[in-house]
């Protein structure tokens, strides 16, 4: 009984922390800032160096509207979603609110 109770203590602490770290790296807030555009698929935003994942979506600042990549410049305030793999799946202007 015991040994159960333990068991089900252990898996119920493991998910409910692997839920908050994928909460974490899916959402980096708003109005952080482009600090340089490397290339196409590599770009620096308040100091920290991300990759674009190649099916990335990005969005003006309704969120809603899709835009082309080009449509960034540095100096422009962004929210983004990271993936799995570490690579910005998600870019959209930001108000800087």
């Amino acid at each position: 009984m015991r040994k159960t109770a333990l068991i089900l203590i252990m898996l119920t602490l493991c998910g409910l922390s692997a839920n908050v770290l994928a909460q974490e790296a899916a959402d980096n807030g708003g109005g952080q800032v482009i600090d340089r555009i490397v290339d196409a698929s590599q770009i620096v935003i308040s100091d920290e160096v991300y990759q674009i994942d190649p099916f990335a979506d990005f969005y003006d600042t309704d969120g809603e509207t899709l835009m082309e990549f080009s449509a960034f410049k540095e100096g422009d305030a962004v929210e983004f979603t990271l993936g799995s793999n570490g690579a910005i799946i998600e870019l959209a202007k930001s108000t800087g609110q």
